[in-house]
């Protein structure tokens, strides 16, 4: 028996009448709207979500999509617009004549565009809008939940907006852009007379500034093509420009009753108070264009007459205000074509200042009585108080710089331009500069630790890299060393060589190698001492010369800066560059004399082929004496020991001329001057002279022993005195080419004449330097253009000095004079390297 499986049967069911399916899309449609007028009236818990749903979902479905989305706009905007009614035009919803209270401002009511008059009519508007607008956005949400259905597939359809951005438009269009009220005037200046109330200082109601602002975000602007929100297009554009007549006003008011630092704080609280404003309740949008306006009005506008104020930026700096230097930096920074204009300021001002400097320093210098010029006495104000006051202004402004400005690379370079400007005018900073290194590199410095020498050496390099003629630092601190170095002065050997590592870093190799080369002599000739006294002590001449002991500092001749014995005072054109006089007339004692020739026979059988020249000027000498039965030892130059070895052979009583001084010594005329005048007219007089002055005049002066001198130290240094003129009256300085090069003479500048010979030294030096980099130049491009090779040639000089462009040019024409370069046929200012 089987069974078959059939299917049921479909039934089909008549469709339903035209009538009814009006009727039903009719009661939808009637459901829809009494449950938005429910909503409206705040009793949407009282309604069938599932209900109202499918109401809206039967017109859809039954091609009433188009009916319900415009009767839905309807009546939210018919509520909308009996909002307004009831609470801007003061009458009720119902269309009563019954007057009822209303939020517009009385001065307004019949002016659109008016101002609210009070701060009361401007809460309240704002209030109003507020509270509508909460409402609607409310209900809105709601009314798009119950018509989603519609959302999702009639709008895409008919490519309409969704509800919710509908609602928006609506409220826009029915209440901010209202046909009966002027809404949107009187909401945005309401806006703006908050905003203007608060920058005055006064207080306002923020939240409901924020929840007025971010209705106006959320609200798109009608226009075409253009997507902006009511915001952007209606309210922006006018803040701006209050904003800047705002402090455009501010701005005058400042500059006319507030000093810099004021007006500095304002400007910042200003910043501040509007940054502050956009995170509270404006865009972040806006808070570009607040920094731009205050940027114009407030720096740019007033950035140099800042500056310029009597407590503007000279008034900073010497005060040392660096707290507001640093808000002027931090605010200028925000214009670039201020914070250039601060930037001028400063260097300017830093170069006022160092100006100062060395004004002060010459009229110290110029003060100096003429009396006290050659003395003993040093020259403190020329030699190291103007060092010292440029170390300080430096100090002062790295601090400011590091402190106010971040290091900010631009203030540096600046301010370092203007260091090396001003320093660059005084005729005697390279000289400066290396007396100030030989005062605090010698021994005997007090009041000092080694750190604190050692960080006043640093910054003096740091003051070294303002030098344009390096050179003639060099010059001089190759003497100030050498002095240092035989007369066992320097303070530590490690600290020289560091200050050697500096200039090497800051001048490369052959600025220094001289100065390595000085150290390396003195190193050696430590050994050849050693080994000579060994040869004496295994030899039968130990016994020869005994009494005293001899050390000898071998010196290699292009290394050191040996002096030349003067036989009278130079004159302009007595520079002498050409070659080197030495003192090998002078008449040794034959013991001394002894001595040196078995360090002479000693030296060459080891370094046969050498030739050696003994420097009796540079070398110095413990004496021993003897005053009024008190034993004394006396440090003495080399001339003043010969003198002195005069007196010892003759009785105490017994006086010796000029003459038979100059006959017995060999001594040049010159020197034995101011031997002579340091003997008997120093501080220490170990001789005495007849007739008693203060000059030395060799027709008739005749000196002795001073059997009365007595002194409190039994150890004493003896100064050579300064270089004096052909009377032996005294002049200013200490002469960098004569025998004081290496005596016990230091921290004294050079007399006129002197530094007119330094200059002429140094001149004849950088034209053979000239010439050499230009064949140097030529030799490996073979062709170059006149203005090419003056640009080359100046900065390859430019670590020693800056070449004069015209000193360059006569070279480049004695080197053509020499064959080395040659003018090209066909163009005058091209040259060729003739090998």
């Amino acid at each position: 028996m089987s069974f078959i499986s059939r299917k049921p049967k479909a039934k089909i069911r008549p469709p339903k009448s035209r009538n009814s399916v009006q009727n039903a899309v009719q009661e939808g449609w009637q459901r829809l709207a009494r449950a938005i007028q429910e909503i409206y009236r705040r009793n949407a818990s009282q309604l069938s979500y599932e209900e109202v749903y499918r109401s809206a979902y039967t017109m859809v479905v039954h091609g009433k999509g188009e009916q319900l989305y415009q009767g839905v706009q309807d009546l939210i905007a018919e509520h909308l617009e009996s909002r307004i009614k009831s609470q801007l035009l003061g009458s009720n919803a119902a269309g009563s004549t019954a007057p009822t209270e209303s939020a517009l401002p009385s001065n307004t009511s019949s002016i659109p565009g008016a101002a609210p008059s009070t701060p009361a009519a401007t809460s309240n508007i704002l209030l109003v809008i507020e509270d509508i607008w909460t409402e609607h956005l409310t209900c809105l949400l709601l009314i798009k939940d119950i018509l989603m259905y519609m959302d999702r597939i009639y709008c895409p359809n008919a490519h309409v907006p969704v509800t919710y951005e509908v609602g928006l438009q609506l409220f826009r269009d029915h209440v901010i852009r209202s046909n009966l009220v002027p809404v949107q005037t009187h909401l945005l200046d309401a806006v703006q007379h908050n905003i203007d109330t608060e920058r005055q200082g006064g207080s306002i109601n923020r939240s409901t500034m924020q929840a007025i602002i971010r209705l106006l975000t959320m609200l798109p602007d009608n226009l075409p093509r253009i997507p902006q929100t009511v915001y952007q297009h209606a309210f922006e554009p006018s803040l701006l420009q209050s904003t800047t007549a705002f402090y455009t006003q501010q701005g005058a008011e400042w500059a006319k009753h507030l000093g810099a630092p004021d007006f500095l704080r304002r400007i910042q609280e200003a910043l501040e108070a509007e940054d502050q404003r956009c995170d509270l309740y404006l865009t972040q949008d806006t808070k570009p264009k607040f920094k731009e306006i205050l940027k114009a009005e407030l720096i740019a506008q007033y950035a140099e007459t800042l500056i310029a104020l009597p407590t503007g930026v000279i008034s900073l700096v010497n005060d040392n205000q660096h707290d507001t230097l640093r808000l002027m930096y931090q605010l200028f920074s925000l214009v670039p074509e201020s914070l250039e204009a601060l930037k001028q300021a400063l260097a300017e001002h830093i170069h006022r200042l160092g100006l100062e400097i060395n004004q002060q320093a010459l009229t110290a210098t110029a003060s100096v009585p003429q009396k006290l010029r050659g003395t003993s006495k040093p020259e403190p104000l020329a030699s190291l108080q103007w060092v010292q006051a440029v170390l300080v202004l430096k100090q002062r402004v790295d601090y400011m710089l590091a402190t106010c400005f971040d290091g900010d690379k631009q203030f540096d370079v600046a301010f370092d331009q203007s260091f090396m400007k001003f320093v660059s005018q005084h005729p005697r900073a390279p000289e400066l500069v290396s007396l100030f290194l030989d005062h605090y590199l010698k021994k005997g410095t007090k009041g000092k630790t080694e750190e604190e020498i050692d960080a006043i050496v640093t910054g003096t390099i740091a003051v070294f890299r303002f030098l344009t003629d390096r050179d003639v630092f060099e010059r001089y601190y190759k003497q100030h060393l050498a002095r240092r170095l035989l007369l066992d002065q320097s303070i530590s050997a490690d600290l020289e060589r560091s200050v050697i590592s500096m200039l090497k870093t800051e001048c490369g190799h052959h600025f220094t190698s001289k100065l390595e080369g000085m150290f390396n002599d003195i190193s050696v000739s430590a050994d050849i001492n050693r080994q000579f006294h060994e040869h004496l002590e295994a030899t039968t001449q130990a016994s020869t010369g005994a009494g005293f002991r001899l050390n000898v500092q071998v010196l290699t001749e292009s290394y050191w800066p040996l002096p030349t014995v003067r036989t009278g005072p130079k004159t302009d054109n007595a520079a002498n560059t050409s070659g080197r006089q030495t003192d090998n007339s002078v008449i040794i004692p034959p013991l001394v004399q002894q001595k040196f020739d078995q360090f002479t026979d000693f030296y060459l059988q080891r370094h046969s082929g050498r030739r050696l020249t003994w420097q009796h000027s540079t070398g110095n000498v413990d004496v021993r004496c003897r005053f009024k039965n008190r034993q004394y030892w006396l440090n003495v130059s080399g001339y003043q020991m010969l003198v002195l070895w005069c007196f010892d052979q003759i009785p105490d009583q017994a006086f010796l001329t000029f003459q038979e001084l100059a006959q017995e010594t060999g001594i040049p005329e010159y020197e034995l001057r101011l031997s002579l005048r340091t003997l008997a007219c120093g501080k220490y007089k170990l001789l005495t002279k007849d007739p008693k002055s203060t000059d030395i005049d060799p027709t008739v002066d005749k000196f002795r022993i001073n059997v009365d001198f007595a002194s409190p130290l039994t150890k004493l240094r003896i100064r050579p005195a300064l270089s004096s003129g052909g009377d032996g009256r005294s002049k200013s300085g200490a002469s960098g080419a004569n025998a004081t090069a290496f005596g016990q003479q230091g921290g004294q500048v050079e007399s006129e004449q002197e530094q007119h010979e330094t200059k002429a030294r140094i001149e004849e030096a950088r034209k053979n330097l000239v010439e050499a980099a230009t064949v140097r130049i030529m030799k490996s491009r073979r062709q170059l253009g006149h203005n090419e090779l003056l640009a080359e040639v100046t900065r390859q000089l430019q670590p020693r000095f800056m070449a004069n462009p015209m000193m360059i040019k006569q070279r480049i024409e004695v080197l053509i004079d020499r064959d080395f370069l040659e003018r090209d046929p066909n163009d005058r200012r091209i040259y060729h390297y003739l090998a």
